[in-house]
């Protein structure tokens, strides 16, 4: 049955953990334990997910397989992802993984050529050789990443910042445009040290090459740090969690459980973590924000893991004080790139929901200057 499913705009979102192990030793890993050889259950995991699909849904259902690295148990993926697709008539389904790349060669590159239009993939890729290398386990030769461009161009790259890569973080994001990658996504390394300041400078100067790099290349579409909905700033009626917690559930094969997040997984947080977690209600605002927080201009625009706060600071609402700060420097790259394309150089804004978007945030800006003036004197002073 031929169809294509858009993963973004899916009904029905669930998660399976296919294994623990991994091929890599990437620097800033946060899984427990990396069970090399456990693999998940294919019967259980084949009638269950077929209990699930009895109903349609409007948009397709996403199945999204979560290691580990899920290519180390590929036999076993390729016979779940053909039984479901054989034995549901009902709805649309597409797989979708995250993949370090190294494994996708051969027969299985073939199989996911051949499935390309309901298997899709997000290749973790750390940016340029040199960052990509000293984050995993110099592992950039082993990728074809020509076949990941080509086979998926809409999904992109998952891009991972560790203390040691910052200094590399622009030359990084310009390469991977260079190379023709469009959605670009980088994240900060959660379960990591970025507490000294030396960092937090550094990622400054690398967000100013960008807004540059930007202005120059009008026609490329930024990365994730440069289009950060500011707009939302103006809306203070609503919260925004900037959190896809609950919105989908991950079924673990080892403990029969169900979890709302991957770090809420014990191999993730530990047993016990995993059990206080679970009785959290998130519904609850003062498990989502606390502190300085509250009152913070930026609360709807703060991009936070409620998990990583639990499990590294022991409540929900108590965020990474130190991310904080490199976020501020994203919501002022953010202004500058906008400011200096629309309002010093001129350029067309759309007539569509986008330019509306695009008024919305400028006028945002407005808002915050004094906020963003001081955030850019910390750092334009030293």
């Amino acid at each position: 049955m031929e169809y294509t499913v858009n993963r973004y705009d899916c009904s029905r979102k669930i998660m399976v953990i296919t294994n623990m192990g991994c091929n890599l030793d990437c620097i800033y890993c946060y899984e427990q334990k990396k069970e090399k050889h456990t693999v998940f259950d294919l019967d259980e995991t084949v009638n269950k997910l077929s209990q699930m699909l009895k109903t349609k849904t409007p948009k397709g259902t996403l199945i999204k397989l979560l290691g580990g690295e899920p290519f180390l148990v590929f036999p076993n993926i390729k016979i779940l992802c053909e039984s479901i697709w054989d034995q549901n008539q009902i709805d649309n389904v597409l797989f979708h993984a995250t993949s370090n790349g190294t494994l996708i060669h051969g027969i299985i590159k073939d199989w996911l050529l051949a499935n390309r239009h309901r298997f899709t993939i997000k290749l973790s890729l750390d940016g340029n050789k040199k960052a990509h290398d000293i984050n995993r386990s110099g592992s950039f030769d082993k990728i074809d990443i020509d076949f990941f461009k080509d086979a998926w161009p809409e999904v992109g790259i998952k891009m991972t910042i560790s203390p040691r890569s910052i200094n590399y973080f622009a030359d990084s994001i310009m390469f991977l445009h260079q190379i023709g990658f469009k959605n670009i996504k980088p994240n900060f390394a959660e379960f990591v040290d970025w507490s000294q300041m030396d960092l937090i400078r550094a990622f400054y100067r690398q967000m100013m090459v960008l807004v540059d790099f930007y202005l120059d290349n009008p026609h490329i579409t930024p990365c994730k740090y440069f289009t950060i909905p500011l707009r939302r700033i103006m809306d203070s009626k609503t919260i925004f969690h900037n959190c896809t917690l609950g919105e989908r559930e991950i079924y673990d094969y080892k403990t029969n459980k169900r979890y709302p997040c991957m770090f809420f997984l014990p191999s993730i947080c530990g047993e016990r973590t995993s059990e206080e977690m679970m009785t959290l209600d998130m519904s609850d605002q003062k498990n989502l924000v606390e502190g300085v927080c509250i009152n913070c201009v930026f609360q709807n625009v703060c991009q936070t893991c409620y998990a990583a706060n639990y499990i590294q600071r022991g409540c929900s609402a108590r965020r990474n004080m130190n991310i904080c700060k490199m976020q501020k420097i994203t919501f002022l790259a953010t202004s500058k790139l906008l400011y200096k394309k629309y309002i010093v150089k001129g350029l067309h804004i759309p007539n569509t929901k986008y330019g509306v978007e695009i008024y919305k945030d400028i006028e945002a800006i407005s808002i915050i200057t004094e906020k963003l003036q001081e955030i850019e004197a910390e750092y334009e002073s030293e």
